[in-house]
């Protein structure tokens, strides 16, 4: 979770420019990808949705599950 986290908070750097800024954000979600085992447009999309779930359930819930 702490990669999808960082990604969904990443903002540009005050000197970094758009494409560098694009391409840090292309690196981060491709890491997250790997880590999840997402290789097909499938697997992407049971990973957002599954995200988006997790996301609405309780704090205890989610340390409960902890994925």
């Amino acid at each position: 979770q702490e990669c999808l986290i960082n990604f969904r908070r990443a903002q540009r750097l005050p000197n970094e420019s758009h494409v560098k800024f694009s391409s840090r954000l292309t690196s981060s979600f491709e890491y997250y990808c790997n880590l999840r085992n997402v290789n097909d447009y499938k697997s992407l999309c049971e990973l957002m949705i599954a995200d988006k779930l997790f996301s609405t359930l309780d704090r205890e819930t989610q340390q409960h599950i902890a994925i």
